[in-house]
């Protein structure tokens, strides 16, 4: 594996909201044999899952395979987290929206003009469920654990019949 080709695969475990879901994903991105239930039993324990990938991350089969692994973890999402963040943004003005959709989704600000580029888009009809399926389907968005399906349940169900404010 190329030197972060590793990161992808563990956003997408993070994202999924499930802890069933999560545990299988962390472990098949770094090829564990264990059984998941392993990893299930510990979040219900009381473990985060910060705790179980540090710990995933730690053994030494992984470090051998993939070198040593430090990802600043704070950033990493749940879909449900994202969703509410995305929530969170609901009645905003477009140009709060778009800043916020792009900080719940790519983890960053927009670049200078996106913003502005985007809500002319919106004033010409372009959804905020739009905006977000845009976001959440873009390849910097795919770097970051999405895919098609998290964004169009991202888009449908934060913003099902999307309005722009008044």
């Amino acid at each position: 594996m190329g030197d972060r080709d590793w990161e992808p695969a563990l956003r997408r475990a993070w994202l999924l909201t499930s802890d069933d879901d999560f545990a299988y994903a962390l472990l098949r991105a770094f090829r564990q044999p264990d059984p998941p239930d392993a990893v299930e039993r510990a979040l219900r324990l009381g473990a985060t899952r910060t705790d179980v990938t540090r710990a995933i991350l730690r053994r030494p089969e992984v470090v051998e395979a993939f070198g040593t692994l430090e990802p600043e973890l704070s950033d990493f999402r749940t879909e449900r987290e994202v969703a509410r963040a995305l929530g969170d943004l609901r009645g905003v003005p477009d140009a709060d929206f778009v800043a916020g959709a792009y900080r719940a989704i790519l983890g960053e600000e927009p670049e200078p003009g996106v913003i502005g580029l985007t809500v002319e888009r919106m004033e010409h009809g372009r959804s905020r469920a739009r905006v977000v399926r845009d976001l959440a389907c873009s390849a910097e968005a795919a770097a970051r654990g999405f895919d098609e399906q998290i964004a169009h349940r991202l888009a449908g169900g934060v913003f099902p019949r999307a309005r722009r404010p008044a």
